[in-house]
């Protein structure tokens, strides 16, 4: 069998026969789909309504606010989270909570889960649209706060697929 140059190999099979030949497997070749759509909003008048002394392992939490697409800028939407405490400050634990959220906006609804850290970042799956955001897969990143006087704030960072 004759040498090829790893640029004849690539023009004339693609990334995914490349990597088959080097060994790599097609799930190692094949990367994330490219983004459909990345946007952001913002949340304000966060209010938890909960426990209303410091938050226990276990606790149940329920927040809601106003989603706006700037800041200052008009109402959109209204998002609704709900959570399971899983650690407190007191705790070794980085983990603070999991969480399910709906974004209820004017031309849809996502939905989404994931877990959030004592410092209020977190990392969510979209699990679910509708209207607009109907099938709507893909992530979203937030740093939020919320308080019990109503308010808090967030910034959520959606990539959709």
């Amino acid at each position: 069998m004759s040498a090829v140059s790893r640029r004849a190999l690539l023009s004339a099979g693609g990334v995914v026969g490349a990597a088959g030949v080097l060994g790599m497997g097609a799930d190692a070749a094949q990367a994330a789909p490219a983004p459909r759509a990345t946007f952001g909003l913002l949340g304000a008048q966060l209010r938890i309504v909960g426990p209303q002394a410091r938050a226990c392992v276990g606790d149940s939490i329920t927040v809601r606010g106003v989603l706006h697409r700037v800041a200052r800028g008009p109402a959109i939407g209204t998002v609704f989270k709900t959570g399971t405490v899983l650690g407190t400050h007191e705790t070794s634990d980085s983990l603070a909570s999991v969480e399910s959220h709906l974004f209820q906006l004017d031309d849809g609804t996502i939905t989404g889960t994931g877990t959030v850290t004592d410092e209020g970042v977190g990392a969510f799956t979209i699990t679910g649209g509708s209207g607009r955001y109907a099938g709507a897969r893909g992530t979203y990143v937030t740093r939020q706060c919320a308080d019990h006087s109503g308010g808090g704030t967030a910034e959520y960072t959606f990539i959709l697929r």
